[in-house]
């Protein structure tokens, strides 16, 4: 069985391991909090162990607002953290919190009074499983309060200590929603949507916004047709009708000028596909793109882009080279916008469609589907 590293990474120091693990190398974490006109003792460290989930009761506390019971109706969870306001003007003040467990691609840990349990479940970053399942983990104890960089696992010595951790862990697991344990890496940064057996048509109405990629139609590697009806008024209209990506890499569909346009982003590299003919007024105007897949690679061919109106082609280009797995990570698939950064040049920022409405969005997919689930992975995991 992999044991976890002994020793120290750059990155971490003095801690063990680093993001997506749970030992102090990837949860501890600096706050430095400025507040002048309040906090006298200033420039101090304090040392009293707290939890970003933190931060929302304290700032509540500092501006004495009581958190409400119902929204709109709508009964709220209870916020699950304590405040950190005590701490401002007493750097000797024991700490008001009592427990924190974590948990992160099956890698799980629980602090408890000074008190540490943590466990390594079996995967590397760059890989896509555990070696080993929940049961087969080997769980560590620290006294994390004289030795905060876990060097000396105590869980030999005090085998009841470390027991009653991991019961609780399994306690608050249960208690704030974290079971079952999940360690399917590449689904949860992928999105499962994007693993699982796939359609071949998707049908989007408005209000559709801010889908992760992973949970939009997979259309890279292949040959695809975006249709939508709108209704353009008399003053014809302007904007986003559907769009993925962003500045980066990504493509989006939209009218400019009264002309029907369709731009492809190639890391910054933009192909404008643009109609001959204005879109026309009325209430039920058909508008299509449709991408050809013509070069034989497997990944990045590059094809044929064209445009329709009401059923006639009006426009054409050739798209040299296409993304070879994600357009981005942190971009999404909209609807009647394009949110975040603008794949398009020819827009704003947060630019929306100006028309009276879309009817629908229909997305088909033709052609062989690839895809490299590890290289997505690795793309995501450079990313952060």
């Amino acid at each position: 069985m992999l044991q976890p590293l002994s020793g120290w990474l750059c990155n971490g120091t003095p801690f063990k391991w680093y993001k997506q693990y749970t030992h102090y190398g990837g949860t501890k974490d600096p706050l430095i909090v400025h507040w002048p006109n309040k906090i006298r003792d200033t420039g101090k460290i304090r040392t009293q162990f707290h939890h970003a989930i933190d931060i929302v009761p304290t700032i509540l506390e500092v501006i004495g607002v009581e958190p409400p019971a119902q929204i709109g109706g709508y009964t709220q969870a209870p916020i699950e953290g304590v405040s950190m306001l005590y701490s401002f003007n007493d750097a000797k003040a024991p700490t008001t919190r009592q427990i924190q467990y974590f948990e992160m691609l099956g890698n799980r840990a629980i602090w408890y009074k000074g008190w540490k349990a943590v466990t390594y479940h079996g995967r590397l970053p760059w890989e896509s499983g555990s070696k080993w399942t929940f049961d087969e983990d080997k769980w560590e104890l620290y006294n994390v309060e004289e030795d905060f960089s876990e060097c000396h696992d105590l869980g030999d010595k005090n085998p009841q200590k470390l027991r009653a951790l991991v019961e609780m862990w399994w306690a608050e697991a249960g208690k704030y929603n974290m079971l079952p344990l999940d360690d399917r890496t590449q689904e949860r940064l992928l999105g499962r949507a994007e693993l699982e057996k796939e359609k071949t048509s998707y049908t989007f109405y408005p209000g559709t916004v801010r889908i992760p990629e992973g949970s939009a139609p997979h259309i890279v590697n292949r040959s695809y047709t975006i249709t939508t009806e709108v209704e353009i008024p008399a003053n014809a209209a302007e904007g986003p009708i559907c769009a993925i990506g962003g500045i980066s890499s990504g493509w989006s569909l939209y009218i400019k000028d009264d002309l029907l346009v369709y731009c492809y982003n190639y890391l910054g590299k933009r192909t404008y596909t643009r109609s001959t003919k204005e879109v026309p007024t009325g209430k039920k105007v058909k508008l299509c793109h449709q991408f050809e897949k013509i070069g034989k690679e497997k990944f990045g061919a590059g094809g044929i882009g064209r445009l329709y109106i009401n059923n006639e082609k009006v426009g054409e280009d050739q798209i040299p080279t296409t993304m070879k797995f994600r357009y981005s990570v942190d971009e999404s698939f909209d609807i009647g916008r394009d949110s975040a950064s603008p794949v398009s040049e020819e827009y704003k920022t947060g630019a929306q469609f100006t028309g009276e409405n879309i009817e629908k969005v229909i997305v088909d997919l033709a052609g062989e589907k690839h895809i490299d689930h590890e290289a997505q992975t690795r793309i995501i995991m450079k990313r952060q």
